[in-house]
């Protein structure tokens, strides 16, 4: 087997097929090309070879327009496409200047391959890729040459060819090892390489395998293969999840000339335990918290829980674990007293200590609970005491849009227009700028939002060691710690009227566990009468992270951009994977140019209130800015705001347990009861408009939506929703 690999690897192609595509070099013209005007035109001064090439230049990031020509593509094959590509101040882009194939049937686009085109300034480089395999409905193909969005600058491509293979298991690799459970001393994860085909690549080829860190797969280690297998130790790395990559790179450019596999490994502690509830902060009169233990191994597990002296105060039954079983554990006896705790645990086989691990949780007084944010046994935050359910929009207050980079102080003219527009409204303010300016410029932020009777969802998400923007948010608190950042900050804002929540997680995974956990603990010890939120759209993230959050956001962004029902499914995955006690909040696309923006805004909105989101989080009042008609998209906005906050006495009732119905396409429901009666909320996720059939409670005789009578017979309600429409309906 490792003769056969390192050959293979080795081979260079022989013979190299015909290119289907015609006029690739465009020595005639845009003859067949469809060529977007005004940005796209031939250039006869450019060439790689022979006069002409394809020039694009344009300077909006927000538009990715395409130069097509049809390819006679066969559903089973694999396309080898070449090109030459040129570049002069490309930048903004993920891909850069770039080009790529697509397919797709008479009903839908389907896909595609994408290569890493060039980017900034750069002279004429040979860009090769093998797509991936056409598949069986696909029955149109295009190649294409674009800047890949969000990006600017000037392009050239030419020589672009296109020829068909073959060979469909071009590159097939396996995981040996996707799961270890331990801490330093864990094993590897292993790779095994299968087999590799270059003579599908036309050149020398070289695989190597990547540890990578999702959900942005931050490359943690690289490995060259000289052979069928290799390892990746394990000791070092945090707990959670992992992804695993490998790519077959040109020998002679080291360029990938494969879309990379990602397949998810995982590093388990010996057993996880959370404290239920999850947030570990106790309502007055609560019962000592539950535990729920999920085991990577066998053991005994022992336990007791401790006071904030060190004082045994409760015992922990000794429980046997066997691996793969999860158990619910109970802790005994009186009620506790207000006050801080610990819950220490151990697991051990044949007599010694495998595993140690320490549960914080508190207890609040009376007092506390009536002045404080906290999670409600139904999900639902009590804000002094009352039922919340918020609404924030992202903005960023210390940041320079014409340069795109962070600013070391908040732009004035910023904060003033965002706290402007958000007075007087149902919505919060999220800032991705806090901490930025130190303690006493973030105080004041508070103290305005305050004054105008604006929330505030303090972020720390950026003082992370090591992130991104950590150096420009610590410049405000010269010579301190992360922790003595996130200390200060939450003993001088704990009290404060404004505060509602700690937003401390952007996307941040496995690679940062520690640190993301370390956070909730201070702010835990110093301020347990405000919750913290992760946002995130990694659904593999979410029980791994569970130790780092009381809240789960999560990023529903639709692509294409009137997919809302795939929304809804991610919803329904989220809650079914949340702990039961973790609130789910919605954080949705702030949708830009598309005509129909209201529409499909409101009924995201309303599909995620209908899969059980307990809070909304708007992205983002700067995307917004940029658009030529934000006083309109922001009127629009601001009326849905106050819409479901008008509803929200019936929308916050419990779920009924005899829920409405249906089997209609695109169609997502949800049944409440309670004092206000009870209601359907119908939301038509689909672009095209629905006649839903929906199955009622026999008891309900009449269905009403405000004053209109509705179709109601038999335990069949009758409904007519127009694209993305929503209906709020009272069953009587």
């Amino acid at each position: 087997m490792r003769l056969l690999i390192l050959c293979a690897i080795c081979l260079l192609a022989t013979s190299a097929a015909a290119s289907i595509l015609p006029n690739g070099g465009f020595e005639a013209g845009a003859e067949g090309w469809t060529i977007p005007e005004g940005i796209m035109r031939i250039d006869n001064s450019v060439a790689h070879t022979g006069t002409s090439s394809l020039r694009a230049s344009w300077d909006d990031p927000g538009k990715r327009l395409l130069a097509l020509h049809e390819l006679p593509i066969h559903p089973g094959k694999r396309y080898l496409i070449k090109a030459w590509l040129k570049s002069d101040n490309v930048h903004g882009a993920f891909r850069g200047f770039t080009f790529g194939i697509e397919w797709g049937s008479a009903t839908e686009f389907i896909g595609g391959s994408y290569p890493m085109g060039i980017g900034w300034t750069a002279d004429w480089t040979e860009v090769s890729f093998l797509s991936s395999v056409v598949p069986e409905k696909a029955t149109w193909g295009h190649i294409f040459a674009t800047t890949d969005w969000g990006g600017v600058g000037t392009g050239w491509i030419d020589d672009i060819s296109v020829t068909e293979v073959d060979t469909v298991d071009a590159f097939k690799w396996r995981l040996e090892r996707d799961t270890v459970v331990g801490s330093e001393y864990s094993d590897p994860f292993g790779v095994v390489i299968e087999s590799v085909a270059p003579e599908a690549f036309g050149e020398e080829v070289e695989v190597t395998a990547s540890l990578c860190s999702p959900p942005w797969n931050t490359q943690i280690a690289e490995k060259k293969l000289s052979g069928e297998r290799a390892e990746f130790e394990t000791g070092k790395l945090n707990e959670g999840v992992y992804k695993i990559s490998c790519a077959v790179k040109s020998r002679k450019t080291g360029r990938t000339l494969l879309e990379p596999e990602f397949r998810t490994c995982w590093k388990r502690p010996p057993m996880q335990c959370l404290t239920v509830p999850q947030s570990g902060i106790l309502l007055p009169g609560s019962k000592w918290p539950a535990l729920d233990v999920r085991p990577y191994q066998v053991g005994m597990l022992t336990g007791e829980v401790v006071d904030a002296s060190g004082v045994k105060v409760a015992g922990i039954p000794d429980r046997m674990l066997q691996k793969g079983k999860d158990s619910k554990i109970s802790i005994s006896g009186k009620p506790p007293a207000p006050g801080r705790y610990e819950i220490c645990l151990k697991l051990a086989w044949y007599g010694l200590v495998d595993y140690v691990t320490v549960l914080p949780f508190t207890v609040l007084s009376a007092d506390e609970a009536a002045r404080g944010v906290v999670i409600g046994p139904d999900n639902l935050l009590r804000d002094r005491g009352k039922v919340w359910f918020p609404m924030f929009v992202y903005a960023h207050t210390a940041y320079d849009f014409e340069k795109k980079a962070e600013t070391d102080g908040r732009d004035p003219a910023i904060t003033k227009d965002v706290l402007e527009h958000l007075t007087g409204t149902p919505f919060g303010l999220l800032d991705y700028a806090t901490p930025t300016g130190g303690l006493e410029e973030t105080v004041a932020l508070a103290d305005r939002c305050a004054r105008r009777g604006i929330r505030l969802a303090l972020s720390v998400k950026d003082v992370y060691p090591n992130w991104g923007n950590a150096e420009t948010r610590a410049k405000g608190f010269p010579g301190q710690s992360t922790e003595q950042i996130v200390r200060s900050l939450a003993r001088r804002l704990k009290d404060h009227p404004a505060l509602a929540i700690y937003y401390t997680n952007d996307e941040l995974s496995t690679q940062y566990f520690a640190d993301l956990r370390d956070m909730r603990q201070w702010l835990h010890e110093e301020d347990p009468l405000h919750p913290t939120l992760h946002v995130h759209y990694d659904l593999e993230c979410i029980r791994e992270l569970v130790p780092c959050y009381d809240i789960w956001g999560h990023e529903l962004y639709p692509w294409p951009s009137d997919e809302l029902q795939r929304m809804a499914e991610w919803s329904d995955r989220i809650t079914s994977t949340l702990p039961k006690t973790v609130p789910f909040w919605g954080c949705l696309w702030a949708f830009r140019g598309e005509p129909n923006a209201r529409d499909l805004q409101r009924s995201l909105a309303y599909t995620a209130i209908a899969r059980g989101a307990r809070g909304l989080l708007f992205y983002s009042y700067y995307d917004l800015k940029l658009l030529p008609n934000f006083d309109e998209r922001w009127k629009d906005l601001v009326e849905l705001g106050r819409e479901i906050e008008s509803r929200l006495p019936i929308l916050l009732q419990p779920e009924s347990d005899r829920p409405c119905r249906t089997r209609t396409k695109d169609v997502v429901l949800r049944t409440v009861s309670g004092d206000k009666g009870t209601w359907l909320l119908a939301v038509n996720t689909g672009k095209n408009e629905r006649s839903a059939v929906i199955t009622v409670d026999p008891r309900f005789k009449r269905a009403t939506e405000g004053s209109k009578a509705l179709d109601l017979s038999a335990g069949r309600l009758r409904l007519k929703l127009d694209p993305f429409g929503v209906k709020l309906i009272e069953l009587r």
